[in-house]
């Protein structure tokens, strides 16, 4: 979802998207609240492929929608998967919280056994680093939690994470997963 040109806004809360600074040259892509970054990665893959993007669209200032289909798969079993049969939106919604909700569709008449990856990284890093004006002091590394519904990223400083999580499910038409 990041690798996608989105600005959101919702009071505190802002997400920008494949954006590089005008200072120091690093992207400033993610989620920020209050001049930090709370999510500097969010890829998705669907059989461990990077989907073709096929539409962004806006919905307001909140909410957009991405539309992509899957690329040429072959399945843990062996089947393969020509390109543009699987349809996944997701749809994207900033307010207090970021909602990802994932709608997968099948145009074809197989069942398919497909498994949807998400890779989830924060650094936690201010947006005037970002922008090219280090910091001198940094926070103390703290491990992040993952309860299976919720992560507890834990601000006690400066640190780096990375979450990955994959869903599976068997998709004869329509699939929808929330995150």
């Amino acid at each position: 979802m990041l690798e996608y040109n989105l600005v959101m806004k919702a009071e505190e809360l802002f997400l920008a998207g494949d954006i590089s600074t005008d200072g120091s040259g690093e992207r400033a892509t993610g989620l920020y609240l209050r001049d930090t970054r709370h999510l500097d990665a969010f890829t998705v893959r669907l059989n461990g492929a990077k989907p073709a993007t096929l539409a962004v669209r806006y919905h307001g200032h909140r909410r957009a929608v991405v539309t992509t289909t899957n690329s040429l798969l072959t399945l843990d079993d062996g089947q393969v998967l020509a390109p543009q049969r699987i349809m996944m939106l997701q749809e994207v919604e900033i307010g207090h919280d970021l909602r990802v909700a994932f709608t997968v569709e099948n145009f074809t008449s197989t069942t398919w056994p497909l498994r949807l990856e998400m890779e989830l990284g924060a650094d936690f890093r201010d947006l005037f680093d970002i922008r090219g004006f280090p910091r001198a002091n940094r926070g103390r590394l703290r491990k992040p939690a993952f309860d299976g519904s919720a992560s507890d990223s834990a601000i006690a400083g400066w640190t780096t994470s990375l979450q990955r999580r994959s869903f599976s499910s068997r998709v004869s038409r329509n699939c929808r997963w929330s995150l």
